[in-house]
Formats: structure tokens, C-alpha cells, sequence
């Protein structure tokens, strides 16, 4: 699971409507200008606010401010020495579903909400830590999983197709006057799958990410196998 923006508005509302409501989900100017990254219909305004570089920036000093790979071995419980069969595995990505969601100039895709994912192995088992942060609101949430190698069906990355409840349009004005824009957005997630159920966490694709996968799968198979 992952934070939503608590944006409790009907799917057909006016852009006034949306304004308002978001509005008062920002409890201090940071959050404020985050929103208007979002959610600015006008473009001299815009043109003085954050800026693509700037939200990322914003999005990774809020990351590292959290210290979250320590957070995560203290809610896991155990010593780091017990959770090192193979090197941690740290996803970062934005959570696109139900989140306010723009195209950078660049022509990647951000959302109002980033999650961080840390997969940590022992001798029999995968210790999963997720935290995800809304950066225009007071909302996160934390959640850790553990699953027994034995258990798990497999590991892999997926695409999936989602459109986002509130799109922010590149150039130009964010809204047409029926409210806001939409548009289909092909995403990709990591996911453990065990019987009956999935788990699934935003991540960034590169060649590294890649390669932290495979390793995962190796190490799925080694421990099947035995």
C-alpha cells in the first residue's frame, strides 16, 4: 500500500473544487509550493514557482533527512549482521495511482507522493520495509513484511498502465474548464507474489535496479533449491 492524497472530492469536480480542497491539506509554505508545482492553473504564477530540479531536490533531501535504511533495521527488530545474506535492496520511486502527477520537462512523470522500499535477507527469510510520504500534506505511512523464501512464488519488476485521478499537464494551463486533465501512464513496480497475494513498491528502472533483481531472483532460487 502506499500513501493517496487525502483528497476526498468528487471524480468529476471542478479544478476550483480540487483548489480548495488541496489547499487545505498544506500545513506550511513548503507544502504549499509543492502543491502549486501541481496544481497551478496559471502560468505567470507557475513560472515563479518550483521548478522540475527543484521538487526533486526537495523529494531527495526529504529522503535523506529520514535516515531510513537505519529506521528500517530498528522496526525489523533484528541485528544488521542477521540481515545480510546478500546486500540490501533500496527502491525509490514516485507512486503514481491516486496521487497528483506531472510531467517534468525531461518527460519523466513525478507525483506528490515518493516511497521508499528496503529489502533486507536472512538465512530463511526477506525483511520488507516501505515508507511513502505525500509532500503536500501531513500523510505517510509505514509498513514492514516479512516472507519466508519457502513461501514466495517469485520476484520481479512489472508494468502496469495507470491514470492518474489528477494530471498536470506539460506547458501551457494545467486544467481544461471541465476540471482536470488525464492521461494513461505506464509505470513499473517490483513485486514479491506469494500465494493469494502480491506486494508491489514504485521503483525507478536502471541497469543497477536491474541487477539488485536478478541477484534477488539467484537468491530465491539457491534457497528453493536447498
Amino acid at each position: 500500500m502506499s500513501v493517496k492524497v487525502p483528497l476526498n472530492v468528487p471524480e468529476n469536480a471542478s479544478r476550483e473544487v480540487i483548489l480548495r480542497h488541496a489547499k487545505k491539506l498544506t500545513k506550511n509554505a513548503e507544502q504549499r509550493k509543492v502543491l502549486s508545482y501541481f496544481l497551478q492553473d496559471c502560468c505567470i504564477l507557475r513560472h515563479f514557482g518550483l521548478k522540475d530540479a527543484d521538487y526533486e531536490k526537495l523529494v531527495q533531501s526529504k529522503i535523506e533527512s529520514l535516515n531510513l535504511k537505519e529506521r528500517a533495521i530498528n522496526k525489523i527488530g533484528l541485528d544488521e549482521e542477521e540481515i545480510s545474506e546478500i546486500p540490501p535492496v533500496n527502491f525509490i520511486g514516485y507512486w503514481i495511482d491516486d496521487n497528483f502527477v506531472r510531467e517534468t520537462e525531461s518527460g519523466k512523470y513525478v507525483s506528490s507522493t515518493w516511497m521508499s522500499t528496503w529489502l533486507f535477507f536472512s538465512k530463511t527469510q526477506i525483511y520488507v520495509y516501505e515508507y511513502s510520504f505525500c509532500m503536500c500534506a501531513d500523510a505517510k505511512e509505514e509498513n514492514t513484511e516479512e516472507y519466508f523464501y519457502k513461501d514466495v512464488t517469485s520476484i520481479s519488476t512489472t508494468s502496469e498502465s495507470v491514470t492518474p485521478k489528477w494530471f498536470a499537464q506539460k506547458g501551457g494551463c494545467i486544467f481544461s474548464k471541465k476540471g482536470v486533465a488525464s492521461r494513461q501512464i505506464d509505470t513499473t513496480k517490483f513485486q514479491i507474489v506469494v500465494p493469494g497475494d502480491k506486494f508491489k513498491v514504485a521503483m525507478d528502472s536502471s541497469e543497477d535496479i536491474e541487477r539488485m533483481v536478478q541477484a534477488m531472483k539467484q537468491q530465491l532460487r539457491d534457497k528453493k533449491s536447498n
